[in-house]
This record gives C-alpha cells, sequence and structure tokens, in this order.
C-alpha cells in the first residue's frame, strides 16, 4: 500500500525495457546517463539553485523504484512510488580544473547506480579558470534522451528568471496506452526481416566467457565494475561539409537524421560484407501532451536498411527514411518481443545489432552561452553508439560512444572520418564511397612486410649459380645412398639444361618432368629453370587421364621421365638418364629474366578440370631471400639442413628445395615412404642429422605417436607448420619437450608459396606479410574493410603469380589491378590484430546443403573433435543408397577408447538434429594427401559401415506401402524394412506419408493414424499394424506390470493433514524448460521454503549450461537473482541421462534434500529412444541417487497417464490415489511417463523411497500477463488451436468441448506448496475448470478472424480436402499431432483431495477471464502464431 501522500504506478513499456536490461548486468552501470552543462559565465549558488528548481518542478525526481515480490500475480513487480518531494538536493563540490572536472565525471559515469537505492545525482563542479559544469546522472529509467534534453532546457529556463513549468510523469498509466500498441504489432518484424542478410557486428566478437567473468571480476583490485571499460569521442561536422547536408536534404526532402542513418547504414553494411545493415534506434514513445513531461518514454528499435540495390545516394536516404519510419510505426512491440520473435524464426541466434544510432533533435531556446555533452558509455553493452546532435553554435557534432573491447579511439576516429568521407561524396556526388577515410585507408594498404633489395637479374639459375660458388663442396642433396654436393648439382643440372636446349626446348615454353623421389629429381628442376624453360611438375602417382590433360593443356614441349615409372610408358618422353649424360656448354644456356614464367603447378578448378597457375622467378627470388620472413633468418643462421617431404606437385616443395640450396643448407630429399610413415621420416631426419622440417600440424600430431619420430625430434630446432590452424597445445608441447621453434605460415599456390609467416610460437595468428609483400582485405564489392574487420584476403607484391594458363576469364576475376596495385583474390577471410598480425577465419566452401538445410561442415567436426579421445575428425556427405547423408569419420587417441554411441550422444547434444552424422566410423589413420591435409577425396572413397539389407516387396499391398514411402520421399526405391526417419522423413513428410498411404491402400477415415508412423515407421511394421491387428487399439501394454502395493501405498498417503513443511536443498533438474524455469522463479521468491537450490542442466552448441538457465530466467522472471547466483542457487552441468554423473561423490553437489524433477521429452511423437532415454531411464538414474541420499522425489508428470478407454476401464474416474485403472495408453510420450510413476511408485513400495507426483495439465500462458513459452511450437495444444484458425474453420464437436487451461505460473507456484506437504503422494495439479472452446474462438473473432462451425461430418470432408495440397497439409498440421480416439475416450480425472490441499495452504487457482484470453491470444497472433 501507499503510505499517504504517495502514488504508485507500474512502469510503462519503455521503463520496462530499461530494467530488463539492468537484470542482465545489475552492478553495471549499463543504464546510467549522464549530462555535462557547461556554463562559463554564471556562479556555481545560481546554477545549483536552477538546478534544484528543476529537480522541484518533477514529480518524476520524486520517485523511487520498488520490487514487490509479494505481487505474484501482477506483471509489474517493479513499481514506481512517487513521494511529495525530490529525493535528492544538487550538490555544490571543490573547484577543479577542466581537467580534473572532466575525469571527475568520466569515474562518475561508471559507477553503477542501484535502481531501488538512487535514481539520480546531481553535481555543481566549479571550474578554477572561471565558470561551472552542471553534472547530472541518471538511472535510464527515469529519464531518456529526450528528456535529458528537456531537463537542459528547463535549467537554462531558470538561470535565465523564466518559469519552469511543473512535469508530471505519474498522471496517466501509459503502460496499458502503449500495450494496446504492443499487440497490433508484433506480426509485422517477421515480414519486416524477411530474407535480411545482414551481420550484428564488424569487429570479432570476444570470448563470451572471458566477457561475462570480466563483468563479475571482483573490485578488490581496485577496479569498477566498468572492467570491460568504454570511451567516447566527439566530432564536430566540418561546416562546409553541414550545409552540404542541410542543401541536399532540402533538395531532396529528406531530413538530416535520414541522410546520416543512411550513410551510418551503408557504413555497417559495406564494412561487414553484407547487402543489409541493422542498427538500433532510440523513438519517441511520447504523445503530444508528454513532449513538455521530464520521463522515461523513449523506445528501441530495429532499423533494417537494405542497401544492395541502392545505386545512388539519394536513393540509399531514401531507404533508410522508409525503412526507420517503417520500423518506428511498430516500436510499442518492445524491443525484447522483437528479439523473441526474431529468435524464435531463426533471424538471429544472439544479438540484433550491436550498433545504435541516436539523434537528439532538441533545439535549445536561450540567450546563455553554454556547451552540453550527454554520455551513454557508463558500462557499454553494445559495441557502439553513434549520436547526432546540433550544439549551441548550431553546428552539427557526432559522439562516438564505444566499447574498448571491440574499439580503440583510433578505431572510433575512423568511422567518423569514414561516415563524413559517405556522407561527402554523397551529397555532392550521389554516389557512393568507400567505408574507411583516408586516415584509415592509408593504414589498411600499408599492412606490408620490410621492403628488401631483390635484385633484377635474380633468377632460379643466377641465384644457385651464386650458391654453388660460394658453397661448392658442401652437400647439397642427399636420396637415398646417393649425395650431390653443390657443385655437382650445379655441373649436373647444366648437363639436362644444355640437352633440353639441343633437343629444341624454348625461352619461355614449358617442360613437364614425372620421376621418382630419388637423385635425378632436383637436378631435373634446376635443370629446366636453366634452359629457359618452366618447369612443370607432374606426380607419378596421377591418373593417366590428369597426365594428359596436362601435357595437352600445358603444350609442353616434353616430358621427362624415366623406366622406373611404370605410366610413363603411356607417353613420348624423355628419359632423365639420357639428358644427364650429355655434355655441358655453358655457351648454349640462355639469359633466363626474372619476370618469365618460372613453372606451373596445376591444382584443382571448379569445373572440374585442373588449372595451371603460373608463377615467376620474382617470385622465388624473393621468398628464398635470407631475410625474407623470420623462419628463412632462422634456419639460415642457426641450421644446416632440412628433410624435405611435400609432394613435388604442391608448391610447399619448392619452398623445401630452394629456400635452403639458395643459402647453403642441404636437402634430404625424403623417399615417397618418408612423405607418409612416420618411422621412415625419423629415419630420414637422423640419417644427416637434419634439424629442419615442414610439417602440417595434423601430420606431426598424428606422428608423435610414433616412438621414433618423437625422438628423431630431439635434433630438430625448426619447423614450418604450414596449411593448416596451428594449435597452441602443439606449440607447447614442441617448445616444451623439445626446444623446437614452430611456426606458421599461409598462402596459396597464386601467391607464390607463401604470403605470411608467423614469429616462432604464434598460435593466434597466420602471421605478418613476408617481405615484398602486402595484404588488402576487400569486401564483395571490393571495398576495403576497415581496419580490423573481416574480409576477403587479398595479396599483392612480388609473389603475385601471372595468372592461369590459357583461362583469361578466371585469371581476370581472382588477380585484380586495385588501387594501382595487382592483387590475387584468395577466397580466404580474415582480419588484422591490431598489431597487424593477420587472423584466419575459414572460406565458405565448408557450407553444404543437406535436405533443404545449410550445414557447416567445421561446425559439426568442432562438436565431434572435442570428444574425449577423438584424435583427428572429418566430415562430409556422402550419397548412400541414392540418399545423400552426413558421415563422421575419426581416428582415436592413442591409449584411448571411444563409444560411438556416446559419441553420438554427445554430437546430439551440442547440435541439432540434421548436423548430427548419419553414419560414424572410426578410422586407424585419418587419410592425407600428400601436402599433409586430411584428404577428401579419399574420405569419399572410404567403405561407410551402413548396415542397409533391401527386402523387396513382393504382394500388391506391399507394393503400394513400399510405393508411398517413395512417393513421400521422393526416392526410387523404398524396401519393406527401410526406416521412413533414417530414409530422410520428418514431421512435415510424415503428414504427407499418411496421406499417400491412405490413396494408396483405400483406407477408411481414421483407420492410420500420424503417430503410428513414429512406432511403425516401416513399411512392413505399418502394414502388420495396419492388417494383422485391426482388431487392436495399438496400446502399450501396461497390464502385465507388477502394481503389488501400489493401491495401499497411495491410499495411505492421500487425504493426510495438511501442513507446510520445508524443502531442504533442492536439485531441480529442467531449469532451463517452461514450468522448471518457473518453479525456480517460485523457489527463488519463497526462499524460506528451502535452503540452497542447484539447477542440474545441460550446455547447448556455444551457450554454458549456466547461460542457458540465466537466460531463462531472464527472460521469465520480473526480477534479478544473480546477487544470490552461488549462495542461494547455482547451476551445475550435467544431464539425467547420464548414470554416471549420479554414481559417486561429487564436489560440485551440496546435500540434497528434495529433487524436483521437470526436465522431461514432451514431444508427443518421437523417432528413435529420446523419450524413453529422458523420460523413464532419466528418472531410474534419479531415483538410485535419492535412495542414496535419502531424498524426496518430486515428480512432474502428466494427468494424461489416466489414459483412454473404450468401455474397460476398471472404474469410471481417475483419482489422486489411482494409478492402473484398467486403462489404455496409445501415446509414447504418455507412456514414457507413465513408466516414470510406475518406477517411482516400485521403488517407493519395495525400498521406502519417499515421492511426490505432480501431474499436471494444459500448460499455458501466464495469468499474471499471458507471457507464453519461447519455444511456442513445441506445444501441442497451440499448434492444434493455430490449425483451426488457419483453415479457418472448427467442428461442433470442438466448438461446444472444454480443455484444461493451466496458467504456467499458478502451476508452479502451487507445485512448489504441495511439495513442501508432508506425506501426500500424488496431486492433481491443474484448475478445477475448463476454458470453453467457443470462448477461445470467440476471442479469435475479437481479433478479426473468422472461424466456421461446422458439423462434424463437414469438417471432416474439408480435411480430406486440404491433405490432398502441401499448403492445406501445412495448415492441417497441428491436428495431425493429434491421435484420434476412435471408438475410445479419456478417463476423467479427479482432483478433489488436491484442491482441498491447496485451500488448506491458502492457495489455489485463479479465474480464467475474458481478459487474460484476450491477452493470451494477442500475445500468440502478435507473434505471428496464426
Amino acid at each position: 500500500m501507499a503510505a499517504e501522500g504517495q502514488k504508485i504506478r507500474a512502469l510503462n513499456l519503455s521503463q520496462r525495457e530499461v530494467a530488463m536490461t539492468q537484470q542482465v548486468c545489475p552492478q553495471g552501470a549499463r543504464n546510467t546517463i549522464s549530462l555535462k552543462l557547461y556554463l562559463p559565465d554564471r556562479t556555481p549558488q545560481a546554477v545549483k539553485a536552477a538546478a534544484d528548481q528543476v529537480l522541484d518542478s518533477a514529480d518524476i525526481f520524486a520517485a523511487s523504484l520498488r520490487h514487490d515480490a509479494s505481487l505474484r500475480y501482477d506483471a509489474h513487480e517493479w513499481q514506481m512510488v512517487y513521494g511529495e518531494k525530490r529525493l535528492y538536493t544538487c550538490s555544490v563540490w571543490e573547484a577543479y580544473t577542466v581537467e580534473q572536472a572532466e575525469n571527475q565525471m568520466a569515474a562518475l559515469d561508471r559507477i553503477p547506480m542501484d535502481m531501488e537505492k538512487q535514481l539520480y545525482h546531481a553535481v555543481v563542479m566549479p571550474l578554477l579558470g572561471g565558470g561551472v559544469y552542471l553534472y547530472v546522472r541518471f538511472h535510464h529509467v527515469i529519464i531518456d534522451g529526450y528528456g535529458m534534453s528537456l531537463f537542459v532546457q528547463k535549467v537554462l529556463d531558470a538561470l535565465g528568471k523564466k518559469a519552469v513549468a511543473e512535469s508530471v510523469f505519474a498522471g496517466e498509466d501509459a503502460a496499458m496506452v502503449m500495450q494496446e500498441s504492443e499487440d497490433t504489432a508484433r506480426a509485422f518484424w517477421r515480414d519486416y526481416f524477411k530474407d535480411a542478410d545482414f551481420e550484428p557486428a564488424v569487429f570479432p566478437k570476444i570470448d563470451p566467457d572471458a566477457h561475462e567473468a570480466l563483468q563479475t571480476r571482483s573490485r578488490s583490485d581496485g577496479e569498477t565494475e566498468n572492467a570491460m571499460g568504454s570511451g567516447s569521442i566527439t566530432r564536430r561536422v566540418p561546416e562546409a561539409l553541414m550545409r552540404g547536408i542541410e542543401a541536399f536534404g532540402r533538395r531532396e526532402q529528406v531530413t538530416v537524421p535520414y541522410i546520416v542513418a543512411a550513410a551510418y547504414a551503408y557504413y555497417l553494411a559495406q564494412a561487414s560484407g553484407k547487402p543489409d545493415a541493422v542498427f538500433l534506434m532510440p523513438r519517441l514513445g511520447r504523445t503530444a501532451e508528454q513532449m513538455d513531461t521530464l520521463g522515461c518514454f523513449t523506445l528501441l528499435v530495429p532499423v533494417c536498411v537494405r542497401t544492395e540495390g541502392a545505386g545512388s545516394f539519394v536513393a540509399l536516404c531514401r531507404a533508410a527514411e522508409h525503412a526507420s519510419r517503417e520500423a518506428s510505426a511498430h516500436k510499442h512491440t518492445g524491443f525484447d518481443r522483437i528479439l523473441s520473435v526474431l529468435r524464435e524464426d531463426g533471424t538471429i541466434s544472439d544479438a540484433l545489432s550491436e550498433y545504435v544510432f541516436n539523434f537528439y533533435r532538441f533545439q535549445y531556446h536561450t540567450e546563455l552561452n553554454y556547451r552540453v555533452r550527454f554520455s551513454v558509455a557508463g558500462d557499454m553493452s553494445n559495441h557502439m553508439t553513434f549520436s547526432l546532435f546540433y550544439d549551441s553554435d548550431g553546428g552539427l557534432n557526432m559522439q562516438f560512444d564505444y566499447h574498448k573491447q571491440y574499439y580503440t579511439k583510433e578505431r572510433a576516429a575512423y568511422l567518423a572520418d569514414a561516415l563524413c568521407a559517405i556522407l561527402d561524396r554523397g551529397v555532392r556526388e550521389n554516389v557512393l564511397s568507400w567505408p574507411v577515410g583516408e586516415a584509415e585507408f592509408q593504414k589498411v594498404t600499408s599492412i606490408a612486410g620490410k621492403k628488401i633489395d631483390v635484385p633484377d637479374d635474380l633468377t632460379i639459375p643466377f641465384l644457385f649459380r651464386l650458391a654453388a660458388e660460394c658453397y661448392r663442396d658442401r652437400p647439397a642433396v642427399y636420396a637415398g645412398d646417393k649425395t650431390l654436393t653443390f657443385a655437382q648439382l650445379d655441373r649436373l643440372s647444366d648437363r639436362i639444361a644444355c640437352a633440353l636446349v639441343r633437343r629444341g626446348v624454348k625461352t619461355g615454353s614449358y617442360a613437364a618432368f614425372m620421376l621418382k623421389r630419388d637423385i635425378r629429381l632436383i637436378p631435373t628442376i634446376l635443370g629446366i629453370a636453366k634452359s629457359g624453360a618452366a618447369f612443370i611438375p607432374v606426380d607419378p602417382a596421377y591418373p593417366s587421364e590428369r597426365i594428359s590433360y596436362i601435357m595437352e593443356n600445358s603444350s609442353a614441349s616434353c616430358l621427362i621421365s624415366s623406366p622406373e615409372v611404370p605410366i610413363a610408358g603411356n607417353y613420348d618422353y624423355v628419359d632423365i638418364d639420357l639428358l644427364m649424360c650429355q655434355e655441358a656448354d655453358g655457351s648454349l644456356l640462355p639469359e633466363v629474366r626474372q619476370e618469365q614464367t618460372a613453372y606451373m603447378i596445376y591444382t584443382s578448378g571448379t569445373t572440374g578440370r585442373p588449372k595451371g597457375v603460373m608463377l615467376s622467378h620474382r617470385g622465388i627470388a624473393n621468398i628464398v631471400h635470407s631475410d625474407n620472413n623470420p623462419f628463412n633468418r632462422d634456419i639460415v643462421k642457426n641450421c644446416h639442413g632440412i628433410v624435405a617431404i611435400g609432394s613435388i606437385c604442391f608448391d610447399i616443395s619448392l619452398f623445401e628445395i630452394f629456400v635452403p640450396l639458395m643459402n647453403g643448407l642441404f636437402v634430404e630429399l625424403g623417399s615417397e615412404k618418408a612423405m607418409v610413415d612416420a618411422g621412415e621420416l625419423a629415419s630420414a631426419i637422423l640419417r644427416h642429422d637434419a634439424d629442419v622440417l615442414h610439417c602440417t600440424p595434423s601430420r606431426i600430431t598424428a606422428y608423435l605417436a610414433n616412438a621414433s619420430f618423437a625422438k628423431a625430434l630431439g635434433g630438430v630446432r625448426a619447423v614450418l607448420a604450414a596449411g593448416e590452424v596451428l594449435p597452441g597445445s602443439l606449440v607447447n608441447r614442441l617448445k616444451d619437450t623439445y626446444g623446437i621453434r614452430i611456426y606458421n605460415g599461409y598462402g596459396p599456390t597464386e601467391t607464390t608459396i607463401g604470403a605470411t609467416i608467423t614469429e616462432a610460437g604464434d598460435d593466434l595468428s597466420i602471421g605478418s606479410p613476408i617481405a615484398n609483400t602486402g595484404i588488402v582485405l576487400l569486401n564483395g564489392a571490393c571495398r576495403p574493410v576497415p581496419y580490423g574487420a573481416a574480409g576477403e584476403i587479398c595479396v599483392y607484391g612480388s609473389g603475385v603469380g601471372i595468372g592461369y594458363h590459357a583461362r583469361p576469364e578466371e585469371t581476370a576475376a581472382k588477380y585484380i589491378v586495385w588501387n594501382g596495385m595487382r592483387l590475387y583474390r584468395t577466397g580466404d577471410l580474415g582480419y588484422f590484430m591490431e598489431d597487424g598480425r593477420l587472423v584466419y577465419r575459414g572460406r565458405n566452401d565448408r557450407q553444404v546443403k543437406l535436405r533443404g538445410l545449410r550445414i557447416e561442415l567445421s561446425e559439426i567436426e568442432n562438436v565431434m573433435g572435442a570428444f574425449r579421445g577423438v584424435a583427428a575428425c572429418s566430415c562430409i556427405v556422402r550419397k548412400i543408397d541414392k540418399t545423400d547423408h552426413l558421415v563422421g569419420f575419426y581416428t582415436v587417441s592413442e591409449q584411448a577408447q571411444v563409444d560411438r554411441e556416446k559419441l553420438r550422444e554427445h554430437m546430439k547434444s551440442h547440435l541439432t538434429s540434421y548436423m548430427v552424422p548419419d553414419v560414424l566410423k572410426e578410422l586407424a589413420v585419418m587419410p592425407q594427401t600428400p601436402n599433409g591435409k586430411t584428404d577428401q577425396k579419399a574420405l569419399a572413397a572410404e567403405p561407410v559401415e551402413y548396415q542397409h539389407v533391401y527386402r523387396d516387396p513382393v504382394t500388391e499391398r506391399e507394393k503400394r506401402m513400399c510405393g508411398a514411402f517413395g512417393e513421400t520421399l521422393e526416392l526410387p526405391q523404398v524396401g519393406l524394412d527401410d526406416n521412413f526417419f533414417e530414409l530422410g522423413g520428418d514431421s512435415l513428410s510424415a503428414v504427407t506419408l499418411v496421406l499417400h498411404v491412405e490413396e494408396a491402400l483405400s483406407l477408411r477415415k481414421d483407420q492410420l493414424e500420424f503417430g503410428d508412423v513414429y512406432r511403425y515407421p516401416t513399411p512392413a511394421l505399418l502394414l502388420e499394424r495396419l492388417y494383422k491387428n485391426t482388431e487392436g487399439s495399438g496400446a502399450y501394454d501396461i497390464s502385465t506390470l507388477d502394481y503389488r502395493g501400489f493401491s495401499a501405498y497411495l491410499g495411505a498417503h492421500t487425504g493426510n493433514r495438511v501442513s507446510s513443511g520445508y524443502l531442504g536443498n533442492v536439485l531441480l533438474t529442467g531449469a532451463t524448460g517452461y514450468l522448471g524455469a518457473h518453479i525456480l522463479v517460485d523457489l527463488l521468491r519463497r526462499p524460506e521454503l528451502c535452503g540452497k537450490i542447484i539447477c542440474l542442466a545441460r550446455s547447448k552448441k556455444t551457450l554454458s549450461a549456466k547461460k542457458r538457465v540465466r537466460s531463462a530466467l531472464f527472460y521469465y522472471a520480473e526480477e534479478d537473482f544473480s546477487q544470490d547466483y552461488g549462495e542461494k542457487w547455482e547451476v551445475v552441468e550435467g544431464d539425467i541421462t547420464q548414470p554416471e554423473l549420479f554414481s559417486g561423490e561429487r564436489d560440485d553437489l551440496c546435500r540434497i534434500d528434495t529433487i524436483i524433477n521437470s526436465a522431461a521429452n514432451v514431444a508427443h511423437f518421437s523417432y528413435g529412444n529420446a523419450l524413453e532415454a529422458i523420460n523413464t531411464d532419466g528418472v531410474k538414474n534419479l531415483i538410485r541417487y535419492a535412495l542414496r541420499e535419502k531424498a524426496l522425489v518430486c515428480q512432474i508428470s502428466t494427468i494424461s497417464v489416466a489414459g483412454m478407454t473404450a468401455g474397460n476401464a476398471l472404474q469410471e474416474s481417475f483419482g489422486e490415489s489411482d494409478f492402473y485403472i484398467g486403462q489404455e495408453i496409445q501415446n509414447k510420450y504418455i507412456y514414457s511417463k507413465y513408466m516414470a510413476e510406475y518406477a517411482l511408485l516400485r521403488a517407493a513400495v519395495d525400498s521406502g523411497l519417499r515421492i511426490k507426483l505432480m501431474r499436471v495439465g494444459n500448460l499455458q500462458g501466464r495469468i499474471s500477463d499471458g507471457e507464453f513459452q519461447m519455444n511456442m511450437h513445441s506445444n501441442a495444444f497451440t499448434r492444434q488451436f493455430a490449425s483451426y484458425v488457419k483453415i479457418g474453420a472448427v467442428p461442433q464437436s470442438v466448438y461446444e468441448a472444454g480443455v484444461n487451461f493451466s496458467p504456467v505460473d499458478e502451476t508452479a507456484h502451487n507445485i512448489v506448496s504441495l511439495a513442501a506437504v508432508p506425506g501426500a503422494a500424488a496431486f492433481h495439479v491443474y484448475p478445477p475448470d475448463e476454458v470453453r472452446y467457443e470462448e477461445l474462438f470467440r476471442g479469435m473473432e475479437r481479433l478479426g478472424y473468422r472461424i466456421a462451425v461446422l458439423t462434424d461430418e463437414k469438417f471432416d470432408a474439408l480435411v480430406q480436402e486440404l491433405k490432398r495440397t502441401e499448403e492445406g497439409r501445412a495448415k492441417l498440421e497441428g491436428l495431425f499431432m493429434r491421435e484420434s480416439a476412435g471408438a475410445y475416450c479419456e478417463i476423467p480425472v479427479r482432483q478433489q483431495y488436491t484442491d482441498q490441499y491447496l485451500k488448506e495452504l491458502s492457495e489455489g487457482w485463479s479465474t480464467v477471464t475474458r481478459e487474460y484470453i484476450d491477452r493470451y491470444l494477442s500475445a500468440l497472433d502478435g507473434m505471428g502464431y496464426f
């Protein structure tokens, strides 16, 4: 109750949104906003008096916020309590310098404001040089941006001796006004975001767990809660640009804020590489009468601007204006509701946008000198808030409040520059500019390696001659038992070169070679280079077709090979031994120029034909330089030889050959066996004490299991692990165990082997550009992305290749001239770290489409690889029996074992069902390509363990049934034992299958039910159901169970004296679900009923168990319970389906007195054992745990266990003391819940387990506000009801019937109350009065829907007609989910004892009113449910 002189009001929608965000981070200052008013010629006393006058004039400053947990049925538990006078005065502080004052105000901005303790703080700060600052910080719940501007105007009025009007915020119930608009607007947002393609953030996100750790960091280290940090910069728009913007606006009839918003949207789209941009925009929620009221009315809306189709800046401005106005018209939906709608639709999974645009449109009227700034940077939760406002001189200002985890001051300044550049070209030339300003452009185009001098005469022949002169007698090449010194290698390669020239090989032509990995290989490469030709490596293992294509496509003048190469006999080749026997004559050798093609390597092509990549001598001359990169500098200074194991057809092999040789190191040419065998590689390392190795990370990881290889690594000093992501664990292992310096490199073939290399030990990036090489990141439109944003990696410099041989179109597409530089577009994505290192973000070609669903294979592999014991894994799509299936391959770590089914369950718990591989196969070794990467082609050919025995249909009936399956799944052949769901069927196609089977077999109405497809998923089983059990009901056999002692137990524990007890420490399962979350809320609201609450929850995808529970609390609870975490409640990760979870003592579980099991799979139709695993087997795990702990088990069950009867039941109704009364159960979900009750009762009778069975009804929206569950589409009743609405008709039998409606909040409250009652065992927790369907359909009519009431016969005819079209079946889906009763009827359920208990506890049920029904239906309608 309000005290005398006080008024109590509910929060309006705007305030409620603010309060909800505060609950996410109650100790943060994210809702602290402030104004800083500088008055150069006013005294502190005058400013204080003016501020106090304004504070006295507005009732909002006499208000406090109250949280009343006793208002259990009030949606607005936060209340504003208005007193008769303001709560705080404006204080005057000591004098400061301007810098000191600025620091003080910045510090105050970061101090959180407790909503229940203080809502504003006003300070006057005198300045030592004259003038004062008026600093006022507010909690956003009492004022918005417009209100702060109005506050400033009122202070200026007071200083100017003008009257200050009274401001009354509490005069009306604004919440109700806003709510009306909210209910009608929500459906709009689905269409508004339809097909939108955008990114919520430009710059990479931080790790969410690190974010949470920083937010909850203790303040004992002297830091404020603003540990993440925020900053702010302000830029005044140049005068000429401002005038240009205003003139453009007048000419094109677009206002300034929409012009600037267009530039902002364009920047976000271009920076993220997406066609659309989304930013958040505060919109005034004030009526005309409220424009002079101090208070919080602003509502946040997302604005989605489609930028791709805008061919001019004018068109972009119009698009931004249209998008903004459309969004603003539906602002009363409320931002939280908008997010809910978009998450349900899958439009977003996390944030919608990290960017806010705010225009302060207030025009001040005063003759006083002043400057004013506003701040929203107290504790940023989003990345960037961009505010636009006019100052006292009429200048246009841009303020950028930024989150320091994503922005630096420099980066924020770059954003300001970019917007000015976009605006400048836009208003002057009506064109769309780049998303970077001049200064940032200089930075993003200057990420390059050091410049080193590579003279124009350096070519492969020239460089090797220099090396041969310098290192003549040193060993240059080892191959098997053969050795060549540098001088010998020089002379031998000269012979080959001269022989080729004599055979007519011309400068600039091509010469291919196909040789074994022996002592002749490297001389051949050098010989071809010395002849002036470009060498083409050909792998002897290539298929004949590929070899023929390379020879034909390249027009190679010759193929060098030998009789030892079996496939060489198919071609006209030159024997290498003959070439080596020729005399050398230096006068025959031509001059080789640096720009000539040095070699051509054939890589995979998009057309299926390999493409030849042409590279010049310039690239090789650059990359072999001893000062080119850290790896070169290391090995030239510290090492003496390398083992080369790269396939000669991959350019990394040239790095292994040319870098060592040109710098005096030897090359140990590994044999074919050494390329794939760890033991053989170890021998090659030890043979001549090689101390340099190139190897992919996956190959090193696999080889470390080999003892010989691990021992051989003891002599290795440097490793280049290019080609894959470098794991930190591998870096540490090589460094700590062997003292090895490991580097990672990146570079496509088209850029001459490498483009970036890391410093030793860097496992975060792919390094920095090598010498004479640069990187630019571009978006899809070939525009530079802001520094730190992700874009396509484009390489320029000495290493960029010549192009693709005889493929001018592909060359033009990949090798482009940009800003005067010749770039190669790699197709890889990356972003720059602050220090210029490049981080690799992957490619888009790991995304596949399966059964119409997009799947990221890397995501599946990440989950599979996280399972204990999995060493390496890869996932591909394989066609099995003409159907595409996901197949996961994996290898097992040394001395580990992987249970395939446990691996599958692990993946099911972290991935959506369609992302779990159909087939999992363990491999002894993961196949690798010659360059050490996972060999996807080998996996595609790997036999899979997919047991499929095809059984032909024989009879006509069998053929028709199999034909119906095939027609539904669009398969040419289906066998009698083929499983519908394993062939790719789902719930929607099951509806179609029912129709096809009915037609194929001419079934009568209701002979086949939707649920039969799940229980009998093969043609053979479905035929048996239809024709061999026609007299049976298809019910589960529950009549033969052992029910001894049940009746006596339930009878003895029913109707006992009612008293309230204490639950002790509670283990709550299912706290992320609709009912479970409300049970948790009720327990937290009534701390006197229990001790500590332990929530057992699973992690899911990227969300930890703790985050899932906290998200559910945030969505369903009005108050914030985070301050009680750890003391009153906490989350433990686990799953009731895991027996080992309860098998021993756990350090993270306190002693448990009561288990409330709300965990359940509520899918009424489910294929497989998922229902039994959770609903039945999970309960058995809890029973074992409860018996050991001597704990009470409170099981959330369903009144549907009462079952159905065709007149054969033992009694006419089902009460609290009943269990088996001869009922029949035909539904798999109900059966699983029945068997859970059976297990509990058996344990109670046999072992003395204390139990309570809470049988609930049809859970629906809260009685307080109609709020429905997040995953509304999983609710069987609402899906059925929606089908009636969608088809516009309802059968009369349904229209006249009633349905149980159990508001979830009251159900949860009553469960908690009854759980604390000693003794009693079973309760029927649902309201005694049903809701008539007629009332629900009349409610829909009030929303504008028309639903015809048809006779049952006419309705059945309509259903049969609708079944024949895909659109009709989609509308009927909810009705298919309900099994027809046929001759059966539901057994009535009694609840007399439960009602008696609730009455004696002063609990019960609220009446379901028309207002509640309207709120409930409006909420569903607003979410587009119908």
